[in-house]
């Protein structure tokens, strides 16, 4: 299958096709900050984004086009006294896409070219929305806490369409949750650390909407592929985390060594998201 977008695809194109992609990326921003009572962090951040899709490396054909404006928005907030850090991070991204198609012809001949662009045309448009907002309260001790806990809230919005023939894909849901973490010592010195904490996180789907009027609706490419990202976008979830964390900072400097594991259970009306289990492992350096 060449796919195209939300099950829009062409079907029987034997081993695949070379594809070469090509893109580019313009950005411009602006970042404001000041201390007062409050230090106030402000940024914007607008990509003008295109990437080509070409079939083949040599006699080459255009095969899709996408063209992407992509919006981001931040403010930082913090008040900070001797024992206690407040913050609040509000966050905002757009994406607005569209996705244009080629109909090519085939010359031959020895004073032809290849392949000639006759028509083309925005076939597909995707629109993607998220908000949110987290705050967070730290017990400050010595040069690093004594527990934190953060709240935080967010909304996404997908709004995907397909023009000719019509498909669209719509999903809306808000994500909210609580984590809180406690650190203790373990050495008189302070410099061997060890920090548990406790992560809730839930997502409720607001609404949902997918449908394929083309050709083909019973291929894997709909009722698999598109259906399953579907199930998987709009579904509702609860996710609890246990990360449990050791530092060391060395003797006379500031680097410290940490190694950090986090369980993981996730529960939905999912399927496929349902009763999943993971553990992750990590260690590093902070300097």
């Amino acid at each position: 299958y060449f796919l195209s977008g939300l099950g829009n695809a062409i079907e029987y194109v034997g081993s695949g096709r070379d594809m070469n992609y090509q893109g580019e990326a313009l950005g411009a921003g602006l970042q404001f900050q000041h201390q007062g009572d409050f230090m106030v962090f402000a940024a914007a951040n607008y990509t003008l984004q295109a990437e080509d899709a070409n079939i083949g490396f040599t006699n080459t054909r255009p095969g899709g086009s996408i063209l992407a404006k992509i919006w981001d928005v931040k403010l930082n907030l913090e008040k900070e006294t001797a024992n206690y850090k407040n913050s609040l991070q509000l966050n905002y991204h757009h994406a607005n896409s569209e996705g244009t198609e080629y109909v090519n012809e085939f010359i031959s001949g020895l004073e032809s070219s290849g392949y000639y662009t006759r028509f083309e045309s925005v076939r597909s448009k995707y629109n993607n929305q998220q908000a949110s907002a987290a705050y967070q309260l730290v017990r400050k001790r010595d040069d690093a806490y004594n527990w934190n806990v953060g709240l935080h809230l967010g909304y996404d919005k997908l709004d995907n369409s397909y023009l000719i023939p019509p498909a669209q894909m719509m999903v809306e849901d808000i994500r909210y949750g609580i984590a809180v973490n406690k650190a203790f010592d373990l050495t008189a010195d302070k410099h061997a650390k060890i920090a548990i904490g406790l992560a809730l996180t839930l997502k409720n789907n607001l609404s949902a909407h997918y449908s394929y009027s083309g050709k083909n609706s019973d291929d894997v490419t709909v009722l698999k592929l598109e259906q399953g990202n579907f199930d998987y976008f709009s579904a509702n979830y609860s996710t609890i985390e246990l990360p449990i964390v050791y530092s060391h900072r060395l003797k006379a400097s500031h680097t410290s060594l940490f190694a950090k594991a986090t369980g993981q259970f996730q529960n939905s009306n999912n399927d496929i998201l349902n009763n999943r289990k993971g553990f992750r492992l990590s260690i590093g350096a902070t300097f």
